[in-house]
């Protein structure tokens, strides 16, 4: 599914990519709380990132 800048989005989709996003900026924060540990912060940095950004694409923003 490639969205592109002028792409119409359900509102539906608008809302889970929403809600991805913010999954993702909260395994941020997760990874920096658990950093006590190298590889917990690796993946939640990383699965993070990755939900940000699917969040972002999904939301057409």
């Amino acid at each position: 599914m490639a969205i592109t800048p002028g792409t119409v989005v359900a509102p539906q989709m608008q809302a889970l990519g929403e809600y991805v996003q913010l999954a993702g900026i909260g395994a941020l924060i997760g990874g920096a709380i658990l950093s006590v540990h190298h590889y917990a912060i690796g993946l939640c940095i990383i699965g993070g990132a990755a939900a940000f950004y699917i969040g972002k694409k999904m939301r057409g923003a």
